[in-house]
């Protein structure tokens, strides 16, 4: 469930807690570029030695669970889990930081009501 683009942490072996940015995935391999004064060049590591990285204030949507296709974001950040703001029904939601992807877009649609809101255009 890893992508390009997405931050990662070290949660296993002797660079546990090393931050970076996916490169590039090949099959279990996910190359990282390190967020590490020390370190320049680009790191090899199995996926499972990685955990998504998130942070207050990303922009998120949810790739798979119950809010599947909801998107928000994310107002706080604990051990195993993520809570979000929904863009659609503003409410908060507990997700898995792996059942999350960065994103830029908007989930759209009609919220729990039915309801229209302003500037909705109508028939």
């Amino acid at each position: 469930s890893f992508s390009a683009g997405d931050n990662v942490e070290v949660c296993q072996g002797e660079l546990m807690n090393l931050q970076g940015k996916i490169l590039a995935i090949d099959g279990p391999l996910i190359t990282i570029l390190p967020k590490h004064e020390d370190l320049h060049e680009p790191l090899e590591f199995q996926a499972t030695e990685l955990r998504k990285l998130f942070r207050t204030g990303d922009h998120v949507k949810v790739l798979a669970g119950r809010y599947e296709g909801e998107t928000g974001l994310i107002v706080r950040v604990e051990d195993n889990r993520v809570v979000l703001f929904s863009d659609l029904t503003m409410h908060e939601l507990e997700v898995l930081p792996r059942d999350l992807q960065l994103c830029s877009d908007m989930a759209t649609g009609v919220d729990s009501l039915g309801q229209f809101q302003w500037g909705d255009l109508v028939q």
